[in-house]
């Protein structure tokens, strides 16, 4: 992709670009305050902004800010998120200002397309709106694989973080303004008292309707944190939105979260042992006086946690039976016989009825679910095709540090659906973007040229 319109210097003024997404965001719980409707509005604003702004790296900060507040950018539950729109200005506003339709995507929906269209008229489920989405995952991955990974992560991951940071602020504040809790789910976590009495602790989901998923945003956010920190491109920043998050998201009582946290946790301290003398007392005096600030919260909050840990007594209880509903589907793609091509593009439920129907929650099971073996390799054909935009770019760890947020990433994969929200895999691009580099030939291209 042509950069031409990216930013000569250094610093690509995206604390602007950040700064004016914030202002922006505190106008959202207003508008629940006078009516949702007005969200039409704000919509309308934000597209204007990412198709006036003066490049391509501010269109994409804005789409990836305001991501976190997908769940509750509509007026209705059960309408989808008007934060599609975001990704669509930004799509047309690349087309038209490059004047070429982009080939990848273009066929690689094609080819996705065909194959669901081939399901459907051999009696499979086909949903129109989730072949979009794939449709525009498809764009939006090539359009994030033509910038330079070197200039653009930091301002991209911030501007992502303080997205999220924004909407897990407000989320604790819902009371002020009710209506938005239309769009969230009161989930409780129930632990055993005296006399097998059970008290219930309401587990908090940001601006989500469900706490897991919230829970794996936040540890792929912090992983992405501690990634630019270990690159050196944040100091203090790091510790003023790392804190924020995990003080906003401990009380989402996940067991994903608390695995997640401690293993991160546990990199941080790789990272920054390998820091020198003062950063490594900033850390431990950062840190220290964060658990002093929060240590009653802390304390009733690790009590909860270690009560959820001990009453799991199986894998199914420590999975809260995602375990089990794992092997109830794989079972289900090996009798059903729709192992290898899928049973169609439709959201997946195993159940006799609408009140016992339960999905995978297992983004890798609803994949295959949908479709199967052979479409699920033709559909990460067609990603990877957008990925190395016809062989320019290509796939690299080079550390383990680096591979921090991959990991997190993959394993939170195995506790949400794919589909559930729209943003979870524009996450995995942004994730997948810090793992780009220039293959050799362009390499090999560059030095003819100069």
């Amino acid at each position: 992709m042509r950069q031409s319109n990216a930013p000569a210097k250094t610093d690509f003024a995206y604390n602007r670009i950040i700064r004016r997404c914030i202002i922006l965001s505190l106008l959202i719980p207003l508008i629940y305050m006078v009516s949702a409707y007005l969200m039409i509005g704000f919509t309308v604003v934000i597209c204007i902004l990412i198709f006036t702004a003066k490049s391509d790296w501010e269109r994409m900060m804005y789409v990836l800010f305001f991501i976190a507040f997908a769940n509750v950018m509509k007026f209705n539950r059960n309408m989808s998120s008007m934060s599609l729109l975001f990704e669509v200005t930004l799509i047309v506003s690349r087309i038209l200002f490059s004047r070429k339709l982009p080939k990848k995507p273009i066929a690689g929906a094609i080819c996705i397309g065909t194959y669901c269209g081939l399901q459907y008229l051999l009696g499979y489920n086909f949903t129109p709106t989730l072949y979009v989405k794939i449709v525009f995952w498809l764009f939006m991955m090539y359009v994030m694989a033509g910038f330079n990974k070197d200039d653009f992560e930091k301002p991209f991951i911030l501007a992502f973080a303080f997205g999220q940071m924004m909407a897990s602020i407000f989320g604790h504040f819902t009371s002020f303004y009710p209506a938005i809790k239309v769009y969230l789910n009161n989930q409780y976590v129930y632990l055993h008292g005296e006399l097998g009495s059970s008290i219930a602790s309401q587990r908090y989901c940001g601006l989500l309707s469900d706490s897991n998923l919230y829970s794996v945003e936040i540890l792929i956010t912090l992983s992405l944190l501690i990634y630019l920190f270990y690159r050196g491109k944040i100091n203090k920043s790091f510790y003023f939105l790392a804190g924020v998050l995990i003080a906003c998201s401990i009380s989402s009582f996940s067991k994903t979260f608390f695995i997640g946290l401690a293993l991160l946790l546990v990199m941080f301290v790789m990272v920054v042992s390998k820091k020198g003398a003062n950063e490594r007392f900033k850390a431990v005096y950062i840190i220290g006086f964060s658990v002093f600030v929060f240590f009653e919260q802390l304390v009733e909050n690790l009590d909860v946690y270690y009560k959820r840990f001990s009453d799991a007594t199986s894998i199914g209880d420590l999975t809260t039976n995602r375990s089990n509903l794992f092997w109830k589907f794989v079972d289900y793609l090996i009798e059903n016989g729709s192992f290898f091509f899928g049973n169609g593009l439709a959201m997946m439920f195993l159940g006799r009825d609408a009140l016992t129907s339960v999905g995978s929650h297992n983004a890798y099971i609803q994949i295959i679910y949908m479709l199967g073996i052979v479409g699920t390799l033709l559909a990460f054909g067609c990603f990877v095709s957008c990925y190395r935009y016809g062989g320019v770019n290509k796939f690299k760890i080079s550390s383990i540090y680096q591979a921090i947020p991959l990991v997190t990433v993959l394993y939170g994969m195995m506790t949400v659906d794919l589909f559930q929200y729209d943003f979870f895999m524009i996450t995995f691009i942004l994730v997948l973007f810090i793992y780009k580099v220039p293959a050799k030939r362009a390499l090999k291209g560059a030095k003819t040229d100069a």
